[in-house]
């Protein structure tokens, strides 16, 4: 069986609650240096879409049209390094 090219674009928008932890430490070495780093964790759950699919066993003949249902959860660390100068 192959696979047809649906040209369709895939568009997802949606609104998802979810939350973030973070924390952060700034350390100030002189009268005009700082240096800061922090740690944040967001998690959104229940991200989920469907996508059409067409496909074809002979390409000759017309294409049946199936989806793609997906869901799963968004999960991500993040860690921000920074140098600062106050003037």
């Amino acid at each position: 069986m192959s696979r047809v090219n649906a040209n369709a674009a895939l568009s997802v928008s949606d609104t998802k609650s979810g939350f973030a932890l973070g924390a952060g430490l700034e350390w100030k070495w002189d009268a005009h240096w700082m240096l800061r780093g922090e740690h944040r964790y967001v998690q959104f759950d229940g991200v989920s879409g469907t996508a059409p699919q067409l496909v074809s066993a002979v390409p000759a003949f017309p294409a049946q049209t199936n989806y793609l249902i997906w869901s799963g959860q968004f999960k991500e660390n993040i860690g921000r390094v920074a140098v600062s100068y106050k003037f």
